[in-house]
Parts: C-alpha cells; sequence; structure tokens
C-alpha cells in the first residue's frame, strides 16, 4: 500500500491535469469575471487568441501551402494535363452528338447574357475592322489598287508608260462588248415603240439649255452654218436637190426654156447672200429655233423606225467600237483618279459604309452561329485535334506562367484564410481539433497519468533512501 498509493494518486493528478490543461484551450468561451474582476485563463487560449492564429495560419497557408509557385507546378502536373486533354474530348463528344447548333449551345452557357455577349463581339469585330479600312496605310493600298485596276497604273497617276503611249485606254472585252451592244438594240427596240414626242421624251432644262445655247452663240452658228454651204461637196449636194425639184414641178414645155441647173445656181447664190449679210442672223436663228421646235413634236417611234435597219446596226457597232477603244480619255482619266482619291476619305466616313460593315459583321456571325456545333469538328482528323489540344494547352499553360501569380495575389488567399477561421464558432473550432487530433489529445492525457504515476512511486522510494 506504501506504493500503490502516491502511484495511483499522481496518476490521477496527471491524468486530471492534462485534461484539464486540453480543455482550457477552448473553454470557457468567453471570459468569467468575479465582482467585476476577470478569472484568470478565461476565455481559453484558442478564443482569446483566435485573432491571431487566424493570421498566422492565412499567412502559412497562402506564403508557404497554396503560394503562387505551390499552385503552378500542380497545375503543370501530368494528372491535369491529361484531365485536360480528356476534357476537350468529352466536349468534342458532345457537341457531335448534341445536335444542337453553336448558338443554342452558346445560349444555354451563356444564359440570360446572351444577346449582350453576342452584341459585344460584333461591336469589337467591328471597332476592329473598322480601324483598319480608316488607317493611312490602308487607304494608300486602296487608292494605288483603284488606280491600278482602272489604268494600269500602281499609284493611278502615271497615266503614260515608258514610250509616252496613254496607259487610260481600257479595252473591253468580246463579251462585255456583246452584252453592250444588245443593251443598245434593246434600248433602240424601246424607242421604237415609244409613242411620245420628242418635247416629252427630252428633259425640258435640256431643250431649254440647246435653244438658250443657240441664242447666245448665234454668230458662231451662222459662221458655222456659212462654211458648211461653202463646202463644195454640200454646194453640189444642194444644187442637185433644187434641180430635182425644179424638173418635178415644171412641166415639158416650161423645162425647153429654163435650165434647171441655171436655176440652182441662182438659187443658192441668193441663199449664200442672204447667209453673208450680218441683218438676217436673227432670222437664221429664228429659222433654226423654229424647225428644232417642229422637230420636237415629232414621235420617238416616228424618228427611230425612220432609220434604215443597216444603219442602226453600223450605229450601235460604231458606238460599241469607240467605247471599247477608249472608254476613257487621258483627261477623263486623271480628273477621274483624283475624285477617286478624295471620295475614298468621305466614303469610309460615311454612315453608309459602317452600316453595310455591321450589317456584314452580323450576318456572318449569325450564319457561323447557325451552323451545327459538330461542324466545328468537322472533317478534322485526329492530328488536328491533337493540334486543338496543344493550342488550348499553350493557352493554359501561359495562363499559368503569365497571369496565375497576379492572380493568386489578388484572391489574397491568407486574408479568405483568415478571415474564414474568424467566422468560425469556437465550439464548431473545437470540434474540429478534438476531431482531428482526438488520439493525440488522448495520449496526452495518459501520458500525463503515466508521468503523474512515476513521479508518485518516486516519492516512497526517496523516504526510503533518506
Amino acid at each position: 500500500m506504501e506504493f500503490i498509493v502516491p502511484v495511483f494518486i499522481g496518476a490521477v493528478i496527471g491524468y486530471i491535469t492534462n485534461w484539464l490543461a486540453i480543455r482550457m484551450l477552448f473553454r470557457p468561451y468567453k471570459e468569467k469575471r468575479i465582482l467585476g474582476v476577470r478569472l484568470p485563463f478565461t476565455p481559453g487560449l484558442i478564443p482569446k487568441e483566435m485573432a491571431r492564429i487566424a493570421k498566422s495560419i492565412g499567412e502559412a497557408v497562402g506564403v508557404h501551402l497554396l503560394s503562387p509557385e505551390v499552385l503552378s507546378e500542380a497545375l503543370f502536373s501530368e494528372r491535369v494535363k491529361k484531365y485536360v486533354n480528356e476534357w476537350i474530348d468529352d466536349n468534342k463528344n458532345n457537341f457531335c452528338k448534341s445536335g444542337k447548333s453553336i448558338k443554342e449551345l452558346a445560349a444555354d452557357i451563356l444564359g440570360e447574357s446572351y444577346d449582350k455577349t453576342i452584341d459585344y463581339i460584333e461591336t469589337m469585330i467591328f471597332k476592329f475592322i473598322y480601324s483598319r479600312i480608316k488607317d493611312d496605310e490602308f487607304k494608300s493600298k486602296l487608292k494605288s489598287m483603284a488606280g491600278e485596276f482602272l489604268f494600269g497604273s500602281l499609284d493611278g497617276k502615271d497615266l503614260k508608260d515608258g514610250t509616252g503611249k496613254s496607259v487610260c485606254n481600257i479595252d473591253l472585252p468580246e463579251d462585255l462588248k456583246v452584252e453592250f451592244a444588245k443593251m443598245l438594240n434593246n434600248d433602240m427596240d424601246k424607242l421604237e415603240s415609244d409613242e411620245r414626242s420628242l418635247n416629252e421624251a427630252i428633259p425640258e432644262t435640256v431643250i431649254n439649255a440647246i435653244k438658250e445655247y443657240i441664242i447666245k452663240n448665234d454668230k458662231k452658228i451662222v459662221g458655222v452654218f456659212k462654211k458648211v454651204l461653202d463646202s463644195p461637196v454640200i454646194k453640189m449636194r444642194i444644187k442637185n436637190l433644187i434641180a430635182d425639184m425644179v424638173s418635178q414641178s415644171t412641166g415639158k414645155i416650161v423645162a425647153l426654156f429654163l435650165n434647171p441647173e441655171s436655176v440652182a445656181d441662182k438659187f443658192f447664190e441668193s441663199i449664200q447672200k442672204y447667209v453673208d449679210d450680218s441683218k438676217n442672223s436673227k432670222s437664221i436663228i429664228l429659222i433654226l429655233t423654229t424647225s428644232l421646235d417642229k422637230l420636237l413634236q415629232s414621235k420617238v417611234c416616228d424618228i427611230v423606225s425612220s432609220i434604215p435597219q443597216d444603219d442602226r446596226t453600223e450605229a450601235i457597232s460604231n458606238m460599241t467600237q469607240k467605247i471599247s477603244k477608249r472608254v476613257l480619255s487621258e483627261d477623263a482619266c486623271g480628273k477621274l483618279f483624283d475624285l477617286i482619291l478624295e471620295r475614298v476619305d468621305s466614303a469610309i466616313e460615311s454612315k453608309m459604309v459602317q452600316d453595310r460593315i455591321s450589317s456584314m459583321i452580323h450576318d456572318i456571325i449569325e450564319n457561323i452561329l447557325n451552323r451545327p456545333a459538330s461542324s466545328i469538328f468537322e472533317n478534322i482528323g485526329d492530328d488536328k485535334n491533337f493540334i486543338l489540344v496543344d493550342a488550348f494547352k499553350n493557352i493554359f499553360d501561359d495562363f499559368i506562367k503569365s497571369k496565375l501569380p497576379d492572380f493568386i495575389k489578388l484572391l489574397d488567399i491568407p486574408e479568405i484564410v483568415e478571415h474564414q477561421i474568424n467566422s468560425f464558432d469556437v465550439v464548431f473550432a473545437e470540434e474540429i481539433i478534438i476531431e482531428i487530433a482526438d488520439k493525440e489529445l488522448k495520449a496526452i492525457t495518459w501520458m500525463g497519468a503515466l508521468l503523474g504515476g512515476l513521479i508518485g512511486i518516486l516519492t516512497p522510494i526517496m523516504q526510503l533512501l533518506f
């Protein structure tokens, strides 16, 4: 008994002491006061130092356990790479088997933000394309291309080649010549059935402009008329016409005394004297305008029908040849290109061009979205699948290398852990720690009993010795 009692008492005291020490880590949860004086060791160690413990754990986790380097290394593991490859294959197969369109799949993924996302994509594409169109380099290339296409010149300004020959001649292809001739023939056929008068067919502004030109340039017109009468060919034709009229208008007996040629000479001389007299200029102009008014009263169909078919064919052929030989004169080429240069900038800035670009982008995106989702992987072999996996892996790797550290810093893992621990209830924290270290805490408690028992047996031994 002398040895058993001290051992038993020491063991009990050691057990109770360690058990109480472990409980005092958590309890009491709040400080206790007697007569306003706080009792020592209240609250328990962990409730009292919860904030400091949370901060220390947060720093340990964020700096040492879940640092950017550790996470990057974990995400670069073969297990993750294998998962990424399998994820791509699974989603590819799901796309192909779903039977949905790209639009439907995108709507499922994006939900209510689908329309805003598509609008944003269209806007960004428009801004990108339009910024390139407005770029000076693009405008320069567009102008050079226009000059080369229209005039055979890279810059559109060298309108002559090395021999001095104009490069401003555009020969129409044969099939285009044929089409142009058909167009003229069709127009002539339409005019042949046009019952309107020339006065109705020709715009009033054009008729008034012609008459005004005749009145303002009466001397010039009369001078041209004189030159026409002085032409030997015209003289001969007019005299022959007068002689024929005299022969047809007089009888045979009168013809014995009157020579038609002499009458024609006299009549032509009278015409020339009348025209040469400056006093008669206004009368000539009046005759000309009166004749024009009578001509304008003629029907379009009558005039066109009076043209022989051979003459019409020849006129159309000549017109086509002239146009095909030289569409534009050298001077017109230069002016046209200058006009192109002036209009390129204003055209690019116009709302019409912007609307056309927006509409084109919208149509292209809609066309793509309405395609089956399986079309993304249509006719793609295993080698190209491998390329897709590599491309996605490269994007993933680049994100981990260049963006993940900043992303982790932005998350601030230490602060998240600290906040989360501080949000725990003390009872819950106690349960977690006890559940994790239950065996160890029990071992510590029994270790106290063991040490207490050992100390208890030393007491009688020491008494025997001393």
